[in-house]
């Protein structure tokens, strides 16, 4: 739904990390390298970065005398009791994902783009069946993005930078992807 400098939107969707998981998520044939980048497999093939999402966001424009800045915000499932597990009938524990995402597009050149996203939650204890490492405790996950692109006529560019922190029982585990 669409109103003013507003959108809203709800249902599955291709989580707003960056340049590339909103650009050519599905595009394959699209896309300008052979493979997706190694940070945003899918989550049923070895990804680490939560590249569907399944929840409500909200965005805003405000556009500006060149280009526009874009705020989109959204609330979704988490993660499910292993990483490939895309919750689509609800959350496995009460509370959900959180997105923020800041970008600004056409600022300073047409066709750049550049902006961060944040994603919280909580994750909840798994017995040791079906989570071996860290059995029976709740983790904390921030994956948090930054990025800049520029698709022109004659050149493409896109790099991202991704980190991931796990928190559980007083201890932090960074994960850092990019391309």
């Amino acid at each position: 739904y669409k109103v003013g400098n507003w959108q809203f939107a709800a249902g599955r969707d291709h989580t707003n990390l960056g340049a590339w998981n909103t650009a050519y998520h599905h595009g394959t044939w699209l896309q300008p390298t052979i493979a997706r980048p190694r940070a945003l497999r899918f989550e049923d093939d070895f990804g680490v970065l939560p590249v569907h999402w399944i929840g409500a966001y909200a965005t805003y424009t405000k556009p500006l005398t060149q280009g526009s800045i874009i705020v989109n915000a959204a609330v979704g499932n988490g993660r499910g009791e292993i990483v490939d597990d895309i919750l689509t009938g609800g959350d496995i524990d009460d509370g959900k994902a959180v997105m923020l995402r800041v970008e600004a597009a056409d600022v300073g050149a047409n066709n750049l783009r550049f902006g961060v996203t944040a994603i919280g939650e909580s994750i909840p204890a798994q017995p040791a069946t079906i989570r071996p490492a860290l059995p029976d405790q709740s983790i904390t996950e921030l994956v948090t993005t930054a990025f800049v692109s520029y698709r022109g006529e004659v050149v493409t560019f896109i790099s991202e930078g991704h980190l991931v922190t796990h928190l559980a029982d007083g201890d932090r585990w960074n994960t850092f992807d990019g391309f």
